[in-house]
């Protein structure tokens, strides 16, 4: 369906009248917007990036929390309201900076891949893109890493993790946990926050405009399905509406899903895209399981407190056993947890190596973990929020049972004693993966290889939203590989 486009006649974004108009319209500013405009502005390519919060360091208006009317169904339960940020640079204000690539076999088909809906593309399709996105959040990382992705060049910026007292406690033990430290984004010591490195940079383009504080409400669409305009709505000005030749939403795993579902039409009755009934659906997430402490007594380097080793040692042994995928972190610090009162106290925490292990899991792709329309709950402008349904299958429930046992092994291994329970045995990532997926078959899948969203011609889902399987690893990094990949993908329609 990847006919002719309607390109605006002028060479950058503008207003004419009540509509704004560009070549590309991308809506949502977190790192898959903003990431994907910079990259299409780079390519002399008008395009409008439209944010539903406030500008970076803006004053937050209170009716911003009114755009909320979400809620969760399920056990455990899910905190959705504290794993978004609406505003310029979206969760890059929240994240940790860390920044793994998905193993080659997460493309691969294995436990957790749904049937009949493979990934569309594989590892070493998307290998240049992680090096480009490596380049764009300014990853720095270790060679060599045991267990770690493939590469096909080392790291331009690499760092070094400390591991003198797990190496000592190896050697006495004989154990040892292959892995290193993960990847990590840096720019001026904290992770990349994209509202800095890449929406400062769009002001200055000629063709490239950002508009914060507009929330798109509905995508507009003709009878064939084609995606006509956006329709925005603002506190501050009268109702609007953004046309482009193109329109990508970039609005994460629930809101992306919500959007879709909202944009309903002759043509689309349940939502665009949806006539498989898929949008929303395969919800995915990744919790840290089994977070248990532990100690061991001997004669320990102090100045090196803090050291970690990141194992993906097990993964493959619990994808062949038909289970999700297990990533095991161990970490060794000597500071002390009270506050020193003497030299004994002194004495004592330099004898003291504190253990924390924990496991953090992939949780599969069920279509009953969804995101649907609450009509119960109406946001600021009226619309209904998203409900989120959410539970661990039994394959999710037999996955942390695996990881208790691996985290149990690995600190008796390492001669740990007084284990005890974290006093919060399950945290989140807060990583909304999935709602969208990517597939070649329209019956299996929400949009195609290219990220478009099937039987439509110029819509296009950017983002965790179009993940097939989760994997264990942090999606930033492809995130924005996918959006660089999408950034030549529409870069040779538009001007191909």
């Amino acid at each position: 369906m990847a006919g002719a486009l309607a390109v605006p006649r002028r060479a950058r974004a503008q207003r004419r009248g009540a509509d704004l108009e560009a070549e590309v319209c991308v809506i949502g500013s977190g790192p898959a917007g903003a990431i994907l405009a910079n990259a299409l502005v780079r390519r002399g390519i008008a395009t409008l990036l439209v944010e539903s919060g406030p500008p970076r360091d803006a004053p937050r208006d209170r009716r911003i929390a009114a755009l909320r009317a979400d809620e969760v169904v399920g056990a455990p339960r899910y905190p959705l309201a504290d794993s978004r940020f609406r505003g310029a640079g979206g969760t890059s204000n929240l994240w940790t900076g860390t920044c793994p690539r998905l193993q080659p076999h997460d493309f691969e088909p294995n436990a957790y891949t749904p049937r009949d809906a493979p990934w569309p593309i594989r590892y070493d399709a998307l290998e240049p893109y992680y090096l480009g996105a490596e380049d764009e959040l300014r990853v720095r990382g270790i060679d060599g890493v045991p267990y770690a992705p493939p590469r096909s060049r080392p790291f331009a910026r690499t760092f070094h993790a400390p591991r003198a007292n797990l190496d000592r406690l190896a050697s006495l033990t004989g154990a040892e946990l292959p892995g290193g430290a993960l990847p990590f984004s840096d720019v001026d010591g904290r992770p990349a926050n994209v509202a800095a490195t890449h929406l400062a940079a769009l002001r200055a383009v000629p063709g490239a405009r950002l508009l914060c504080g507009a929330t798109v409400t509905r995508l507009l669409c003709d009878p064939s399905g084609r995606i006509e305009g956006a329709a925005l709505a603002s506190f501050a000005e009268a109702p609007r509406t953004a046309r482009a030749a193109i329109y990508v939403v970039a609005c994460g795993g629930v809101d992306s899903a919500r959007l879709l579902l909202l944009s309903r039409s002759a043509r689309w009755p349940d939502g665009i895209g949806n006539d498989a009934d898929l949008v929303g659906r395969s919800f995915m997430e990744h919790p840290a399981v089994a977070i248990r402490h532990g100690s061991v007594d001997g004669l320990w380097r102090p100045w090196s407190s803090r050291e970690r080793i990141v194992s993906e040692c097990f993964l493959a042994d619990a994808k062949r056993d038909g289970l999700g995928g297990i990533r095991l972190h161990l970490l060794a610090t000597t500071a002390p947890l009270a506050p020193l009162r003497g030299l004994g106290d002194v004495a004592g925490a330099m004898r003291r190596l504190r253990l924390t292990a924990r496991a953090e899991i992939e949780t599969e792709p069920s279509p009953a973990n969804r995101v649907v329309l609450a009509a119960e709950r109406r946001d600021a402008f009226g619309d209904p929020g998203a409900r989120l349904h959410f539970h661990f299958t039994d394959n999710d429930r037999r996955t942390i049972a695996r990881a208790r046992t691996l985290v149990d092994g690995v600190l008796e291994a390492y001669g740990a004693r007084d284990v005890v329970d974290d006093r919060e045995p399950l945290r989140w990532l807060h990583h909304h993966l999935g709602t969208c997926r990517m597939g070649d078959d329209a019956r299996t899948s929400v949009v195609d290889r290219d990220l478009r969203v099937h039987g439509t011609d110029n819509l296009y889902v950017a983002g965790s939203a179009a993940f097939v399987t989760a994997g264990v690893a942090n999606p930033t990094l492809t995130i924005a590989a996918l959006s660089l990949r999408l950034a030549d993908h529409l870069t040779d329609r538009l001007r191909g």
